[in-house]
């Protein structure tokens, strides 16, 4: 049987690579939580200059998903479903502490 093949989009890096992997995820978790608690803050409460959660609902209606209140409720579900049944992980704030939140 042969050995498979590299997996890295540049094998000469495979170093860096190894080097950097314990921290690929907690760079993701920050990075998405960066992006995403803002975003999420504009959809449900109006903060930074959003729609909040009833202008929120309207574009998933004037957008052909009708109701919007419940398409828009279904995907922050869930996002949160996700959560409860996988847990936070490795790197979760819950885990830094020592118990689940």
């Amino acid at each position: 049987m042969t050995e498979a093949t590299s997996h890295h989009y540049i094998p000469a890096f495979g170093n860096i690579y190894r080097a950097v992997d314990e921290y690929a995820e907690p760079i993701l978790r920050i990075a998405l939580g960066a992006i995403l608690i803002p975003h999420g803050m504009q959809k449900l409460f109006g903060a930074f200059g959003g729609m909040g959660f009833a202008g929120n609902a309207a574009l998933f209606d004037r957008i052909g998903f009708t109701p919007g209140i419940f398409w828009g409720t279904l995907v922050i579900g869930f996002c949160a479903l996700f959560f409860l049944i996988r847990g936070g992980g490795a790197w979760s704030l819950d885990r830094a502490i020592g118990r689940e939140l």
